[in-house]
């Protein structure tokens, strides 16, 4: 940028002009010198500023077979342009879809503008609540107290409904990714699956259902657990290096901590890349600590 104690005359006031300035109040040339140093410092702050965020929409759709629903800017909704990244979020056992519906507004202040389109969908109503597929809720929940032979068992065995869930999640995957390409579609590598509870098991396991050579962009494992642990150390081979943030509340009464434990130590042998945040609380998204990784996070997995 052009010092203004060199320019002349003519230039200052061109760049005052440019700023959006008057020369109201500038009787001698000092004065103008003065006011081209403000449109100056005025045009600086301009091209430094993150452009503004795109006005957001929301709508309810089908995806998978899932009710769904879906936030992003308008434009985006519209299918006029691409987004920059996908985010998808499963809600956990017996909840609902809208209760992780606000996190758009926790991380979009801070991605400088980029375009991100989020699908929350609904989990099927099952004979004890909505669920991603038929889960041990008993055995969950005495997990602390489990003998190992039981927990090993239990974290093995394929639950019921899987097959049928990883069927869904994957049509819901390439929907989404339909949807958020702007006429084309958005590679995995721009999309983030997490979730919450189940949703964080199920979102996990379907991360590593993906190709070879298409993993996504990342997985958002809140307080969950692991399960197929065998298939998952199959899978883990596929897709070297997945970014994973692994959160938990030590003092989680529902799925005991000692549960990510494990999860960490799986993904972390098998080559995956985690960030564990474990947090004080119980089985909830967490505080500052934990919405700070998220924010993180994300803005690594943008383009």
């Amino acid at each position: 940028m052009s010092d203004v104690d060199t320019m002349s005359l003519k230039e200052m006031k061109e760049l005052i002009a440019k700023a959006g300035l008057t020369l109201d109040g500038c009787i001698e040339k000092p004065d103008i010198r003065q006011r081209a140093r403000e449109a100056q410092a005025a045009l600086a702050a301009k091209a430094a500023a993150p452009p503004p965020a795109a006005r957001g929409g929301s709508a309810k759709q089908t995806l998978g077979g899932y009710s769904c629903i879906v936030k992003a800017p308008d434009d985006v909704l519209s299918g006029a342009v691409a987004a920059d990244l996908a985010v998808v979020v499963l809600h956990g056992f017996g909840a609902s879809n809208s209760d992780f519906a606000d996190v758009p507004s926790l991380i979009d202040p801070h991605l400088d503008g980029k375009r991100v389109l989020y699908v929350f969908p609904q989990a099927p109503m099952s004979a004890i609540g909505a669920a991603w597929w038929q889960i041990d809720l008993m055995g969950f929940l005495t997990i602390a107290t489990a003998g190992e032979a039981a927990i090993a068992k239990m974290i093995r065995e394929e639950p019921k409904g899987l097959k049928q869930a990883r069927a869904s999640l994957a049509e819901l995957i390439q929907q989404v990714c339909e949807m958020a390409g702007g006429g084309s579609r958005l590679p995995a590598s721009r999309l983030v699956l997490g979730g919450f509870s189940q949703g964080a098991m199920t979102a996990l396991d379907a991360a590593l259902q993906q190709p070879a050579g298409q993993s996504v962009a990342g997985v958002l494992c809140l307080s969950g657990a692991p399960i197929v642990v065998e298939q998952w150390t199959t899978r883990l081979a596929e897709h070297k290096g997945l970014r994973v943030l692994l959160t938990h509340g030590m003092q989680d009464s529902t799925l005991p901590f000692q549960c990510s434990g494990w999860t960490h130590e799986l993904l972390k042998a098998n080559g995956a890349v985690v960030n564990y945040v474990p947090f004080q609380g119980g089985h909830e998204l967490g505080g500052g600590d934990v919405i700070s990784a998220l924010v993180a996070f994300v803005r690594a997995s943008l383009p």
